[in-house]
């Protein structure tokens, strides 16, 4: 998987690589890592999962580890990552509504 990040002055490539998946009734999943990333990362990992709930329904889990070169780098990036994934939740939700 390649993204290209645009900030507008200069590009950076983002390229994760399928580390691990899985299949079966209760569970689907996947991780990926990043093989070549942004300047202000220097690890990803992120565990994909999507679980089967008892009411027959489905639960997403993102499971996120990520260091940057700088430890203060890390404290800054965590509120910037944590909301775009809380983003997500109301568009999965709308996704995936039952009609």
């Amino acid at each position: 998987m390649a993204l290209e990040l645009n900030f507008i002055f200069f590009k950076q490539k983002w390229v994760s690589v399928i580390t691990h998946d899985n299949t079966d009734e209760n569970l689907f999943e996947f991780i990926d890592e990043g093989a070549q990333l942004p300047f202000f990362l220097k690890t990803w990992n992120h565990h994909h999962k999507v679980l089967a709930t008892s009411d027959g329904e489905s639960e997403i889990v993102d499971d996120i580890t990520f260091t940057s070169p700088f430890l203060i780098m890390d404290y800054l990036l965590f509120p910037a990552l944590y909301l775009q994934f809380l983003y997500r939740k109301p568009v999965y939700k709308k996704l995936f509504k039952p009609k």
